[in-house]
């Protein structure tokens, strides 16, 4: 299999992972953001004897008044090019200013890229969650350290995916292919 379908095959099934809804068979392309402020509808559990609060509140809770709902549109959330910079940049001056191997390059590079995204999730989680707290801030920094993550691992991937391309390509050059090159 080729690395364009591989590369190929892994960004549609991303893709798919964040914007298709299986349970209602359609593509989703917005989320709705904000600050929810819960309502609990606790009609027709509250006089019985069995009643609890797990019971009662599954599926009958709404946002209700002083809720914020903001639709914001996912790849608007996704595109953060801080983030990118951020993660990218450490995994190129960690990895990418030693000379040697290919392949070894783009498999340390793979676990680079995997801790600068946790780095990253750790900094912007210490940022937001430092200052002053509410729902708001919660969200955000929790939106933060989880792209941080997934920039980081889906980074990787790719990186790695590349490292075993280029093992099959060395394993399908014969022996002598290969002396020749090292010497």
């Amino acid at each position: 299999m080729g690395l364009k379908i591989r590369f190929g095959g892994i960004a549609l099934l991303i893709f798919l992972a964040l914007f298709f809804d299986p349970m209602d068979g359609v593509f989703k392309w917005d989320v709705i953001s904000g600050v929810c402020e819960e309502v609990y509808n606790y009609e027709g559990n509250a006089s019985d004897d069995s009643f609890t609060p797990i019971d009662d509140v599954q599926g009958a809770f709404s946002c209700g008044d002083g809720s914020i709902s903001i639709t914001v549109p996912k790849i608007a959330i996704l595109l953060d090019i801080p983030t990118f910079l951020f993660i990218w940049g450490i995994t190129f001056f960690v990895v990418y200013t030693r000379k040697g191997d290919r392949i070894k390059v783009y498999e340390e590079a793979s676990h680079i890229a995997k801790d600068v995204g946790e780095l990253a999730a750790a900094i912007g989680a210490i940022l937001v969650f430092w200052g002053q707290f509410n729902e708001r801030s919660m969200a955000v920094g929790f939106g933060v350290a989880f792209l941080s993550y997934f920039v980081g691992l889906a980074t990787s991937l790719f990186l790695r995916v590349y490292a075993e391309h280029l093992k099959r390509k060395e394993l399908a050059k014969g022996p002598a292919e290969i002396e020749i090159l090292n010497s």
